[in-house]
């Protein structure tokens, strides 16, 4: 896949580096929209750097109420990658943490749920 955030070439990689700019290297963010890019973006990070096997990082994502906020609307949507059993089935992803990175379809969502995070809650960057 071209131009991701992995990448450096984010569709609104302007905004995901001021983002990173604001986000302590350790620790919450006080601010809570940016809160919720940082565990989108570490969540994102996880997926790329290690086939999305870092649990802890999973469970902060999707306990953030801000993400949960766009990640219903947005997961859920007809055509959702969780409408296809393969995605439900919890053994279908344990057998290859990397098997994220081999799914096309996978990655385009994500490139697109980081943008809607991002753009979603620019305006504290």
């Amino acid at each position: 896949m071209e131009n991701t955030y992995w990448e450096g070439k984010g569709a609104f990689q302007s905004i995901y580096d001021e983002a990173n700019k604001k986000i302590p290297m350790m620790g919450e963010c006080e601010c809570p929209k940016l809160e919720a890019i940082r565990v989108t973006a570490n969540w994102y990070y996880d997926i790329y750097n290690n086939g999305g096997g870092n649990d802890s990082r999973v469970e902060e994502f999707l306990e953030n109420d801000l993400v949960k906020k766009i990640s219903f609307s947005f997961w859920n949507t007809t055509n959702s990658l969780y409408q296809d059993s393969k995605y439900v089935d919890e053994d279908y992803y344990s057998r290859d943490f990397y098997r994220w990175l081999k799914d096309e379809e996978y990655l385009q969502k994500l490139e697109i749920f980081v943008h809607k995070v991002l753009l979603h809650y620019q305006e504290v960057i």
